[in-house]
């Protein structure tokens, strides 16, 4: 096998050193084409007006005045609370007219944003790089504004709150690896620490999947270190807490359904499914989904464990991947305990709840010492990674003149209305069940302040 890695790495002339200008320059140009593909992508699909669950936070708009804004703001919204989500919202409500579009673009931006930091962690956990870890620093603008979460893109407020999500998160693990280190005063490490919470709560005041977070990094500190401090206990105690008064507080925070009733083998493939969804969603195969799902799963457990036995100072250098690893497993438990049906591993809107699957395997890929199998599994993986990236924007690009004609006849029914809608208007609209009697008093409140589709530019 040596023989063979020795002969791959004099192909790709591995050993050539890449300057740090040069990972940057490739770095910006990924992420600023990363924007072009989802402005294109928001130009084309047009949507001007809410969709979805949005029709929710337009009801919670037009109750904003007489209930005041501290009610607006933390009332439980179905099972969750979502303050940074609902004041986002009402910003874009304030100031611009609720302009869905500029919701939209806003999201295209903030996306490329959070690749280009994660780029800048890759590059800086590194002090000399090479082609490949040239290639996995391009590669990970994509695999953010990938195609493949067509699902969050397509409602305005989730194109920019999931990526807001993200970055808190990837902050998060960044300030928790600041923590550790052994030249802070005892109020830098405070100052970290406070840092590392405050990074979380932004985190869950915009969704749910934020509450993994605190547990994630505190878990890292302590297998980087080996033992129990102040601060990993603090941290854990406040995740943990904190995820259960949310959960209770919101009414347990899912859809559960006995175990009985499920077989784990089941359970086991659709949470596969689950890691393979963060880089292919419908109408890809579920072959390929749960090809690409394994991969990122075995790398993720490989460089998990390789991690234990490397010395302190190679551990520290992979906190981020490590806290980023342990913070999507939680959330991948999340979805399971909340949703372990047959087809929860299947829905395109749990994707990008999973972006720190392949995210984490593009860090551990440039940030762990590279063994003789990984100097094979690497470029393997990123190859897998890349390839599920191009099918995936493949396959959305040609959804999107479907997706187009689908909104051009949402927003055609939608300017009809004129009474509470039938169940077949509620089929062309595309609104769930339970938010059905909100659609005309939602449009009657939009027109009479002329926001969304109504405004006047």
């Amino acid at each position: 096998m040596k023989k063979y890695i020795g002969e791959f790495d004099r192909f790709r002339a591995i050993d050539i050193e890449i300057s740090p200008s040069v990972m940057w320059s490739m770095a910006t140009i990924a992420a600023l084409t990363g924007m072009a593909i989802l402005i294109a992508y928001q130009s084309m699909i047009g949507v001007d007006f809410p969709h979805q669950d949005e029709w929710g936070y337009v009801d919670r708009l037009a109750r904003s005045e007489s209930v005041g804004l501290v009610h607006y703001l933390f009332d439980v919204y179905q099972v969750y609370f979502m303050p940074g989500t609902l004041a986002i919202w009402y910003l874009f409500y304030h100031y611009l007219d609720l302009d869905i579009m500029a919701i939209r673009y806003s999201g295209a931006v903030i996306s490329p944003v959070v690749g280009l930091f994660i780029s800048s962690i890759m590059i800086k956990g590194k002090s000399r790089h090479n082609l490949l870890d040239l290639g996995l620093v391009t590669l990970a603008p994509f695999v953010i504004c990938s195609l493949n979460l067509w699902a969050t893109y397509n409602q305005s407020i989730e194109s920019v709150i999931e990526p807001l999500l993200f970055g808190c998160v990837l902050i998060a693990c960044w300030t928790g690896q600041k923590t550790m280190d052994d030249r802070n005063s005892k109020a830098g490490m405070l100052g970290w620490s406070i840092a590392v919470i405050i990074a979380s709560l932004a985190a869950v005041s915009m969704y749910a999947p934020g509450l993994s977070v605190l547990l994630a990094v505190a878990i890292a500190r302590i297998i980087v270190s080996r033992k129990l401090d102040v601060v990993s206990i603090g941290l854990g105690l406040l995740g943990l807490g904190g995820g259960l008064l949310y959960m209770r507080l919101g009414g347990g925070g899912g859809q559960h359904i006995p175990l009985a009733s499920v077989h784990i083998i089941d359970v086991i493939d659709e949470w596969v499914i689950l890691f393979g969804n963060a880089l292919l969603t419908q109408p890809v195969g579920m072959g390929l989904r749960r090809l690409a799902g394994a991969v990122v799963i075995l790398f993720m457990g490989i460089s998990t464990i390789r991690l234990l036995f490397l010395p302190v100072h190679h551990r520290l250098r992979c906190f981020v991947p490590l806290a980023l690893s342990i913070y999507t497993f939680g959330v991948s438990l999340e979805i399971v305990w909340a949703y372990h049906t047959p087809e929860f591993g299947h829905a395109p809107r749990y994707a990008v709840h999973m972006m720190g699957g392949p995210i984490s395997v593009l860090m551990w890929a440039i940030m762990l010492p590279r063994t003789t199998v990984l100097k094979l599994a690497v470029p393997v993986t990123a190859m897998v990674i890349l390839i599920s990236t191009l099918v995936a924007t493949r396959s959305t690009s040609m959804m999107v003149p479907y997706f187009r004609v689908s909104f051009d006849k949402t927003r055609a029914e939608l300017l009809s209305v004129n009474a509470p809608i039938s169940d077949e208007q509620q089929e062309i609209i595309q609104v769930g069940t339970p938010l059905k009697h909100l659609v005309y008093p939602d449009l009657e409140f939009l027109r009479k302040n002329r926001l969304a589709l109504y405004r006047v530019d």
